[in-house]
């Protein structure tokens, strides 16, 4: 195995699990990788495995995701709950410090964290996100969450995936949708499949509405502190290319970088986008 299972506990009793992709030696700096909305730690197999020979990497299942454990209260899917959540996870993995890799809600759980316990964010990458949300991206993924039950194969689950994510990836094919499928979603006892995340976490969304009415740039401008990332799809609908640019006119010192022909949210697979983290770790 190329990792190991790790689980831990959170504040109130949850049972959370991540992964733990050791280090060349007991010595080399982590990466901790947090997944978006409804995906979970399979999302970064690829970038572990490829940086897993300089960094020990750790990827999270944020609760209600994966192998981590659902909450009985739907209101803990909260950023304060989450960002408490990877202290705790950094706690028990004994890391003092990281550099975070954040896709999406990652990528917000990664801004709470660094608000409210800077010392243990080293450095930042986050990935399609921004302190402006573009409303009809965050209407795409809410209508998801909040209408999928579940498949009746992986092949119907590979097909929902293509009729949702089309516009985000289009050279995928058939194997591409069957491979986000097998990663997005479990197979039950009688075979059909259903998505991996409990459907409550979509709960604040809907109480909050179509869009975050708080500002969120006083929280992204603490990024001027430390080395940070930020990568885009350039097809992306949720981080747009104006807030994009803005981003880096009000943060001077933030590396960027553009992922073509991808939407929300870059794999980080795609070969701009390793090319870039690689450049951003080899000095920060």
């Amino acid at each position: 195995m190329r990792y190991r299972e790790c689980t831990y506990q959170s504040e109130d009793g949850l049972r959370l699990f991540y992964r733990d992709y050791a280090g060349p030696d007991v010595s080399a700096r982590t990466v901790l990788c947090l997944p978006g909305l409804t995906r979970n730690s399979q999302d970064f197999e690829v970038l572990a495995e490829h940086l897993q020979a300089h960094f020990r990497v750790l990827c999270a299942d944020l609760r209600g995701r994966g192998k981590s454990d659902y909450a009985p209260d739907a209101h803990s899917y909260n950023l304060r709950m989450y960002a408490g959540d990877i202290v705790r996870l950094l706690d028990s993995a004994d890391v003092a410090e990281a550099t975070f890799v954040g896709t999406s809600l990652g990528g917000l759980v990664t801004t709470m964290t660094l608000a409210m316990h800077q010392s243990l964010v080293r450095a930042a990458i986050i990935n399609d996100i921004g302190p402006v949300i573009e409303s009809s991206g965050l209407e795409r993924i809410a209508s998801y969450v909040n209408s999928v039950d579940g498949f009746a194969s992986w092949q119907g689950a590979a097909a929902a995936m293509r009729e949702q994510n089309s516009m985000a990836f289009p050279s995928f094919d058939d194997a591409d949708w069957l491979r986000m499928a097998r990663r997005l979603c479990v197979e039950q006892p009688d075979g059909s499949v259903r998505p991996d995340f409990d459907k409550h976490i979509a709960v604040p969304m809907r109480e909050a509405g179509p869009a975050p009415t708080t500002d969120l740039w006083p929280l992204f401008e603490a990024y001027a502190g430390i080395p940070t990332l930020c990568i885009r799809g350039a097809l992306s609908d949720i981080l747009s290319a104006q807030t994009f640019r803005e981003m880096k006119s009000r943060i001077s010192r933030l590396q960027q970088a553009l992922v073509p022909g991808v939407g929300h949210a870059p794999l980080l697979t795609e070969p701009q986008a390793l090319a870039a983290i690689d450049s951003f770790l080899a000095v920060s």
